[in-house]
């Protein structure tokens, strides 16, 4: 019975080892290691997002006054010229595959 065991744990840890292969085997175009040529465009958050996120980094690791003058720089960034940078990354990511890079 224990014998049994070991065979059912070790069949499942197989299976799910080899689904990234099964995967990868399934995609129709690869390159020469087995990964889908076209993989999926990475997504611009939306501004508002983003600054969010930036001063929840920043918070920790500033002065509380640091924290407040780069709060109110973020505030003036978000209506001049931040949607104007915003919008740019969104068209360079329809029109390239990875807009991150230059």
């Amino acid at each position: 019975m224990e014998e049994q065991l070991n065979k059912d744990n070790n069949g499942w840890k197989e299976q799910i080892l080899s689904l990234p292969k099964k995967w990868l085997s399934q995609a129709s175009d690869t390159d020469e290691y087995g990964f889908p040529d076209q993989l999926p465009k990475v997504p611009v958050p939306p501004l508002e997002q983003t600054m969010t996120e930036y001063l929840k980094a920043l918070k920790p690791i500033v002065t509380a006054q640091q924290y407040e003058k780069t709060k109110n720089i973020i505030k003036l960034f978000s209506v001049h010229p931040g949607p104007k940078y915003h919008d740019y990354l969104v068209e360079k990511r329809e029109a390239e595959d990875n807009w991150v890079s230059f």
